[in-house]
């Protein structure tokens, strides 16, 4: 269950090293913002911050050096932009994903999509520790899902079709970890060598 404690206890809010100044971090699932968000977001950092955002490494958005005294200011301003204000305590934190099968010809799976999904039922969630939740459309791990709590990794599994494989080689070819080879015309998988099969 998910307790609102009020914006000065949102783990959102982060103390600074100068205790007489917080940053606010940003909501932003999968780090899709559109170009009315951002526009919103320069312009109340411009207004209650000093005129600069922070890129962070979970896909968001922070304004830095707020004045406690505007917290309340900013919070609406940011619910009415729709990137209301973010995590950081022992919470579901900002979920992130690679570009997934919407961009990258690597991807096997909808990244942006399902860490939408996941957002909107998790985001916030008290937890025993923080908990990081991040996408990867495939085993290359580009958001280096293997270091969150929970990481999710697209995978295909190379399988052979009775009937349509040719025994033509292109799949040896193609294969960089030389994991598939031809023998008396079918082609055969090497587990051992695949990249895939620590996770089969």
């Amino acid at each position: 269950m998910h307790t609102d404690f009020g914006i000065h206890m949102k783990g959102g809010v982060i103390t600074e090293r100068d205790a007489e100044f917080c940053t606010v971090r940003i909501r932003a699932p999968a780090g899709i913002l559109s170009v009315e968000q951002v526009r919103g977001i320069a312009t109340i950092a411009k207004k209650y911050g000093t005129g600069v955002v922070h890129c962070t490494t979970r896909q968001t958005l922070e304004i830095p050096h707020v004045n406690p005294e505007f917290l309340k200011k900013i919070e609406k301003a940011l619910e009415k932009n729709g990137t209301p204000v973010g995590s950081e305590k022992d919470e579901i934190v900002n979920i992130i994903a690679c570009p997934g099968t919407d961009r990258c010809k690597f991807a096997n799976i909808d990244t942006i999509g399902l860490a939408k999904k996941i957002d909107q039922k998790m985001f916030g969630k008290m937890m025993p520790v923080k908990m990081r939740i991040a996408h990867s459309g495939c085993p290359n791990g580009c958001t280096s899902p293997m270091l969150n709590e929970i990481g999710i990794m697209g995978r295909v599994r190379p399988i052979r079709t009775e009937g349509l494989c040719t025994g033509c080689g292109t799949c040896v070819e193609y294969c960089k970890e030389k994991a598939i080879k031809i023998k008396r015309g079918i082609s055969e998988l090497y587990a051992d060598k695949c990249v895939q099969s620590e996770f089969v």
